[in-house]
């Protein structure tokens, strides 16, 4: 292909022949003006920035004219040559325009780095297919696809790397037969099938995971990549844009979930609860850019034979759209993106500020942290320092273990268990009696106290089964020294049945609700 500095030099060569003789004749001029004008347009689409043009154009004319042009030989038409090269960057102007412009409408409809169409344009042409589905009674369906680790890949490979890894999936969707194709975001594909069956529809697109894991972009490095991509149909998840793109999006988010590189369907009606869990890794993420959004919330454990409050549970809550959002909310998600020790540290931080300035001595604070935290240390470490740091009794901080996270390392473990122990801060068992593994840990751990699972506590209020269970687990955790908790205590009955079993502290709504420290602290 000829390049456009090439075009330009023979384009004004033959402009400055034509005015070097007699007075040329209006068509070739116009034809001239027109061969500037395409070089305008070339620049524009090759995507040079207009001071870019001036600048090499100019510098290109100043070139040719002091190395191949002798003015002063030229006829009268010579006088006039500013006139001329005015004329000739005119029409290289309304070329660049004309270019600009065609280049800004394609780049509306079209992705450069791919050739697929853009998101807006995907739309329009999805809803073009549906309209013709819904008229026509025809099979559509919908999958979007997204590449697994693309900023991993970015980051250790570097972004030429990355856009090589996009352009290669574009190009094997291409051959999906697809009816239409898009790049959605960075990293975001959709395709639209018709007159498929789910079973089709569905060969099409693992067929198509497996030739991108066979994709080999590095010749000297091992680079796989994989993909994760959700499926939904119409009509059974929906009859607009918004219902079947929430559905094969719900579907992309649970295949990632369940760690990638595979296709997910979900069950018509259960978006919404995906949307949940997806919302909640947003709420977490923004959190941690803004850790002001995270507060600790306080709620009390009471002595029912003292009637004195002696601690408080700290929970995690985020501020968002004016109102407390609490850790249900969010707490799956955090755990699932490996979130929740960031979020722990700002919270821990914070509630141990709160401890230190407004509570009395002897004020108990248990502070939840997952198997999976304490198998990892990190937050052990962090707690530790800070206890130290604002000088707090360390015997009045325990940790409350949850069963969130299965053990992997137990050596691991038994180092942090004896970190905590050296250092003199406590721990505390959560929900025990919720499964068989809590009573395997009463065997790795020493506990100061060990809390009631809260549904045992509710159904002895419904059954003497309940209230027997809980007489032996109060005995057992008697038994191995440690002081029992009951959980979930929503009124005076249930407190009453507890103390005739013999646990005295209890925790829940009849003591009190999650939030702020209250301003009379306990004594």
């Amino acid at each position: 292909m000829v390049s456009w500095e090439d075009f330009l030099k023979a384009t004004f060569r033959e402009w400055v022949r034509i005015f070097s003789g007699a007075t040329p004749s209006e068509g070739r001029v116009e034809r001239q003006l027109f061969r500037f004008a395409s070089v305008g347009q070339r620049l524009a689409l090759e995507g040079y920035a207009l001071q870019k043009v001036c600048e090499e154009v100019f510098a290109l004319f100043r070139q040719w004219m002091k190395e191949e042009l002798s003015l002063p030989a030229l006829p009268e038409a010579g006088e006039k040559v500013f006139e001329q090269l005015l004329l000739a960057g005119m029409a290289l102007a309304r070329g660049y325009g004309e270019g600009v412009a065609f280049r800004l409408h394609s780049l509306a409809r079209i992705d450069p780095l791919t050739g697929l169409y853009t998101r807006r344009a995907f739309e329009r042409r999805f809803l073009y297919f549906l309209d013709y589905a819904k008229t026509g009674r025809i099979p559509l369906a919908l999958a979007i696809l997204n590449v697994d680790g693309m900023k991993d890949i970015n980051d250790v490979y570097g972004y030429p790397v990355g856009d090589l890894v996009l352009r290669g999936i574009a190009s094997l969707l291409e051959e999906t037969g697809a009816e239409v194709l898009g790049r959605l975001s960075g990293d975001e594909f959709g395709l639209v099938f018709i007159r498929l069956s789910r079973e089709a529809a569905f060969r099409r697109v693992k067929m198509l995971l497996e030739r991108i894991r066979k994709l080999d972009f590095l010749a000297d490095e091992e680079l796989r990549v994989t993909a994760s991509c959700g499926l939904a149909f119409y009509p059974e998840h929906g009859e607009s844009w918004g219902g079947l793109m929430a559905a094969a999006d719900s579907g992309l988010i649970m295949a990632k979930m369940k760690g990638g590189d595979r296709i997910e369907v979900i069950a018509p009606g259960t978006s919404s609860r995906i949307r949940e869990i997806h919302e909640g890794s947003v709420l977490v993420r923004r959190a941690l850019q803004n850790p002001e959004s995270i507060v600790p919330v306080f709620q009390p454990i009471q002595d029912m034979q003292k009637a004195t409050i002696v601690g408080y549970e700290v929970l995690a809550r985020v501020e968002a759209g004016g109102r407390l959002v609490p850790a249900s909310a969010f707490i799956s998600a955090a755990e699932r993106e490996r979130l929740i020790e960031e979020i722990d540290r700002v919270v821990f931080a914070k509630a141990l500020r709160v401890k230190k300035e407004q509570c009395p001595p002897g004020t108990l604070f248990f502070l939840n942290v997952s198997m999976g935290e304490l198998e990892r240390g990190k937050i052990v470490e962090d707690v530790i320092r800070t206890v130290e740091e604002l000088a707090i009794p360390p015997f009045e901080v325990l940790l409350e273990i949850t069963e969130r996270e299965a053990i992997r390392d137990i050596e691991a473990l038994r180092k942090a268990a004896l970190s905590l122990e050296s250092s003199g801060i406590l721990l505390t068992l959560d929900d025990f009696g919720s499964g068989f593994s809590s009573f395997s840990y009463l065997q790795l751990f020493d506990f100061a106290y060990v809390k009631i699972d809260g549904s045992l506590v509710r159904g002895m209020r419904h059954g003497e089964k309940a209230r027997l269970i809980v007489k032996a687990m109060v005995e057992l955790v008697r038994e191995i020294g440690a002081e029992p908790i009951g959980e979930f205590v929503e009124d005076a009955e249930t407190a009453r049945e507890l103390a005739e079993l013999g646990v005295r502290l209890v925790q829940g709504y009849f003591v009190g609700r999650p939030g702020p420290l209250p301003q009379v602290s306990p004594k």
